[in-house]
C-alpha cells in the first residue's frame, strides 16, 4: 500500500502506511530482515520527502537489523550502507561518510570484485569528498582508481567514464599534483636510461 501511495505521490500517505508496518515488524521482528527492509524504505522516503528528522535513525536501525539477519557482506546491507551515506552527505556529516565507506571498500572489493561498479562508486565517492575538502593529491589517485575501473566496466565513452575523467584532468592540473607527476616521470626516465649505479665503471672486473 505504501508503495502504491508513493508511486501516485502521495508521499504522506505512504510515510502513514510505513510507519505502521515499522510498528508492526518493531513489534514482531525487529531484528529480521523484514524490519531491516521497512526501516530502510521508511528512512528512503522520508529522505525523498526532506524530512530528515528520523532519516538518521531509521538508516541506522535498518542497517543493524541487515546485519544481523543477512551479515555485513550482504549486498542489501551493504546498499542500505551507501543509501545512509548518501543521507550524512546531505545532512553535512561528511567524516562519518568517507569513515563508513573507507571501511566498506575492502568487503565491497570481496563480495563484488575489485572491477565493481559498487568499488567504482565508492572510490568516486571518496574522490569527490577529498576534492571537496581540498585534498587534491589523494583525490586524484582515488579518481585514478575510479576512472580505470569505469574505463573497463562501460568503455571511455560513458557518460560516468566522461565525469571522472574530466575530474581527472581537472586535478592534474593543479600544481601539487602537477609536480608530482613530474617528479615520477623523472624516476621512470632513470629507471629507463640505465644508469650505471656507483661504483660499476665497466672496469671494475679483475684481469685474469
Amino acid at each position: 500500500m505504501a508503495a502504491i501511495e508513493q508511486d501516485n505521490g502521495r508521499v504522506d500517505r505512504a510515510v502513514e502506511h510505513l510507519t505502521k508496518a515499522h510498528a508492526i515488524a518493531v513489534t514482531h521482528s525487529p531484528e529480521e530482515l523484514e524490519g531491516a527492509q521497512i526501516s530502510h524504505s521508511l528512512a528512503l522516503i522520508l529522505s525523498a520527502a526532506a524530512q530528515p528528522q528520523h532519516n538518521g535513525c531509521y538508516f541506522e536501525e535498518s542497517l543493524s537489523a541487515y546485519k544481523n539477519s543477512a551479515g555485513p557482506q550482504d549486498p542489501a546491507f551493504l546498499t542500505a550502507q551507501d543509501d545512509f551515506c548518501r543521507f550524512l552527505l546531505l545532512s553535512g556529516q561528511q567524516e562519518k561518510c568517507v569513515e563508513i565507506q573507507k571501511a566498506s571498500l575492502a568487503t565491497k572489493r570481496s563480495t563484488f570484485g575489485d572491477l565493481s561498479a559498487e568499488v567504482a562508486d565508492t572510490l568516486q565517492l571518496l574522490g569527490s569528498v577529498e576534492m571537496s575538502e581540498g585534498s587534491l593529491k589523494p583525490a586524484h589517485g582515488t579518481m585514478r582508481k575510479c576512472l580505470e575501473i569505469q574505463t573497463l566496466l562501460y568503455g571511455p565513452q560513458h557518460k560516468k567514464t566522461k565525469t571522472t575523467q574530466r575530474a581527472v584532468d581537472m586535478l592534474a592540473r593543479a600544481p601539487e599534483v602537477n609536480e608530482r607527476q613530474h617528479r615520477q616521470g623523472r624516476r621512470k626516465t632513470k629507471r629507463h636510461t640505465g644508469e650505471p649505479c656507483s661504483g660499476n665503471d665497466g672496469n671494475s672486473m679483475s684481469d685474469s
